[in-house]
């Protein structure tokens, strides 16, 4: 993708070339950060299916499908009133978030 940003800037056109430049450095930065883990505080609250992480002292990556509920939410042995994560590693709140990838074609 470099390459073709790189070709398309040295067309010395402005107006669609230039644009289509930006575009697609625009997408390319999109696809580094949906690949990548991010802060839980960044994590979109829509109840998005997302991949959730924790690493705990005993040293175990903890990695699961979960969303933020908004209603109620699994923060203990018994579900709660309130907003939280939820997934399946109860009383541990997640640390970072990723999107889920695509399906294998």
């Amino acid at each position: 993708m470099d390459d073709l940003v790189s070709r398309l800037r040295t067309l010395n056109f402005m107006g669609p070339w230039k644009e289509a430049a930006d575009v697609i450095e625009d997408l390319e930065e999109k696809l580094r950060m949906i690949n990548q883990w991010q802060p839980i505080e960044t994590a979109p609250k829509d109840n998005t299916p997302l991949l959730l992480y924790n690493k705990i002292d005993d040293g175990l990556h903890y990695i699961e499908v979960g969303y933020w509920e908004t209603y109620l939410c699994w923060s203990g042995p018994i579900p709660e009133e309130g907003p939280g994560w939820q997934w399946n590693y109860i009383g541990i709140d997640p640390t970072h978030w990723m999107h889920i990838p695509l399906e294998p074609k």
